[in-house]
């Protein structure tokens, strides 16, 4: 990455750790259920072999794990776009995605995002070696 994607400050948006070299996705997408854990394996073999590179981060738009969205941000990032997302979609309408709950409101109901087969593990990449 580098240039003026790092010039921005981290805390300037939602997405972060501009100053690494580089960012990767690994991406699965099949269509035969029977390939399901042949295509799992795969994938997350790479993305176990890359680990000793990375940085440990996450770029939210890469994951299809709803477990790692949480961790794709800071404590205080995460509680600014949670309080961006109560104030321009409280109802939860746009879910479908790597999404962040609103805070919750005793008012209103929030559905679950829907699962497909896809699979990708993400991570940033230091250019001087493992991290």
């Amino acid at each position: 990455m580098g240039g003026a994607v790092a010039r921005v400050p981290d805390e300037g948006t939602a997405f972060g750790n501009r100053r690494l070299a580089f960012c990767f996705n690994i991406v699965g997408v099949w269509d035969d259920p029977a390939a399901d854990e042949q295509n799992r394996q795969w994938a997350k073999a790479f993305a176990v072999a890359l680990e000793p590179y990375t940085t440990g981060g996450v770029y939210v738009n890469f994951t299809a794990d709803a477990n790692l969205v949480r961790a794709a941000y800071s404590e205080a990032k995460y509680n600014r776009l949670q309080a961006l997302k109560r104030q321009y979609d409280p109802a939860n309408l746009f879910r479908l995605n790597q999404n962040i709950a609103p805070r919750p409101s005793p008012r209103l109901r929030t559905l679950a995002p829907q699962r497909g087969r896809i699979r990708s593990s993400v991570g940033f990449l230091d250019s001087d070696g493992p991290v």
